[in-house]
């Protein structure tokens, strides 16, 4: 099945941006490219019911505010290493469950589906878990959470590190795509969707670096920059909802607008939305989804002039967005009317900024987010 290029437009090689905005239009686009991840952590559900009952039955009472958030799919951690690292049903049970029944899971899928999200667990394993099992026992574990129903996983990359040459790699595929060798540029994640693991490339270099818009631009950039024409981005703030976001004081709703901006999938973690406002963030989220710029949009990052202000393009067809974001408490008067006359405020930060605006003389006040729709000179 062919699958479909993220274009990444760069100054550094516009034949290969061509090529990738070409690939791109002339594709199928899959369901995970156009959605937002929302990751959930059994434990701190576990850890906030006070009612008695499990994690799962508590997410599944969160469902229609997680679906009110226009969120596409919930990425599960680890519910049990037993569970998840098991060879095949006959390791599955409720003995094996800290967080619920198979039949509390059952509901939470169905719930999930219901609302039209997906949902996928991750079965990575990291120190402290049980020994890595073998290749048959990590095939029968994803086996048994397919057939039941689940969306798709997230995997450590040198686990599916295999050889097209073994053949119980597409046993549990019924015979599609299957596994197949992965390359080395993703780290973190790989996905499984429609029975063919692909693979999103994590980013999560923003967790130590400083939140600076000359550094976050720089690493965009050169991430953009460096991946392959069949890759597909996937940025987060924070690798687990447990850690903290570590952006800037009053930065929280520039950083997310950042996250659901960019070209690529973002990843959000259980509670980012209270950190910048739930009805913001709904308003961000409803905004992106439908909007092909943002989802499926080439990127091409602006010079702004004052260091601590990152501008960059989205472009699909004759269609543009404009991204300002103020990583500063201090207000600046900008001068983008290199990339237009015109634009009308689409969402800002705050919330209270519409109409149109001259981009020749465009005011952004501290710690400020700007989405822009772009007029045809």
């Amino acid at each position: 099945m062919p699958q479909p290029n993220m274009p990444q437009p760069t100054a550094q090689n516009p034949a290969l941006a061509k090529t990738r905005i070409e690939a791109l239009m002339s594709a199928s686009t899959a369901w995970w490219q156009t959605t937002i991840f929302y990751q959930i952590d059994p434990h701190s559900f576990q850890e906030r019911n006070q009612d008695g009952t499990s994690a799962l039955a508590g997410i599944s009472q969160w469902l229609d505010h997680i679906a009110g958030l226009h969120v596409g799919a919930i990425g599960l951690l680890p519910l049990s290493p037993p569970l998840l690292h098991g060879s095949g049903q006959s390791t599955v049970d409720a003995s094996h469950l800290r967080f619920g029944s198979l039949e509390a899971f059952d509901l939470l899928l169905a719930g999930a589906h219901a609302r039209g999200i997906k949902l996928l667990l991750d079965l990575s394993s990291s120190d402290g878990e049980l020994p890595p099992p073998g290749l048959s026992d990590q095939l029968d574990s994803l086996h048994f959470w397919l057939v039941r129903g689940v969306d798709g996983f997230r995997l450590n990359l040198h686990e599916w590190l295999v050889k097209d040459s073994l053949p119980q790699a597409t046993a549990p595929f019924g015979g599609q795509d299957g596994v197949g060798p992965q390359t080395g540029w993703a780290p973190h994640t790989e996905l499984s969707a429609g029975g063919q693991l692909r693979t999103l490339p994590a980013h999560f270099q923003w967790i130590d670096a400083p939140w600076q818009a000359s550094t976050v631009r720089a690493q965009v950039d050169r991430y953009c920059a460096s991946q392959p024409p069949d890759s597909w981005s996937h940025w987060a703030l924070r690798s687990h909802p447990q850690e903290p976001v570590r952006v800037g004081a009053g930065q929280e709703r520039v950083a997310a607008m950042l996250l659901l901006t960019l070209p690529g999938t973002p990843l959000c973690c259980c509670g980012d939305e209270q950190g910048a406002g739930s009805s913001f963030f709904r308003a961000l989220a409803a905004l992106r989804q439908p909007s092909p710029p943002l989802t499926l949009g080439t990127y091409h990052s602006l010079d702004a002039g004052p260091e601590n202000i990152y501008a960059y393009q989205r472009q699909h067809g004759d269609e543009r967005i404009l991204v300002v974001l103020n990583f500063a408490d201090t207000t600046h008067r900008l001068n983008l009317s290199a990339a237009a006359t015109e634009a009308d405020i689409l969402l800002s930060s705050g919330m209270q900024s519409t109409g149109k605006v001259r981009l020749r003389g465009l005011y952004i006040v501290g710690h400020e987010g700007l989405i822009l729709r772009l007029r045809n000179r």
